[in-house]
């Protein structure tokens, strides 16, 4: 028997942020998306469907492993998955990620996305 008292906190609650907080819902809930990388530590993100505004850099918070896509007009999309060890290494070192929108198993638009890493230092 559980005698934990219920928080308000148990069921998961979706809040609708008004517009003047710059924050949407992670892009993993917008679409699908994935972080790619090769040996020379080229990155590129391929989605299936266009972000809301147009992308104006990303920015990965290392140590936190959180990699976000701010919009031109200062929106927040978190990538809300897990940045593994390999990925990191080639996070921290990169300057630019090259995103594909794929449709059809087809490149449907494509840019170079300046990278800004973020790293707090002791």
């Amino acid at each position: 028997m559980d005698k934990r008292q219920k928080s308000a906190f148990d069921d998961e609650i979706e809040v609708e942020l008004p517009d003047h907080i710059p924050l949407n819902k992670p892009v993993t809930d917008q679409m699908k998306i994935d972080l790619v990388t090769n040996k020379k530590g080229q990155l590129w993100v391929l989605h299936n469907k266009r972000f809301n505004g147009y992308l104006d850099y990303i920015e990965y918070e290392a140590k936190e492993r959180r990699l976000i896509f701010i919009t031109k007009d200062g929106r927040l999309n978190d990538f809300n998955l897990e940045i593994g060890d390999q990925m990191h290494k080639r996070l921290v070192k990169g300057t630019k990620i090259d995103v594909m929108l794929m449709q059809d198993k087809k490149i449907r638009d494509f840019a170079p996305i300046p990278l800004i890493v973020r790293t707090t230092t002791h």
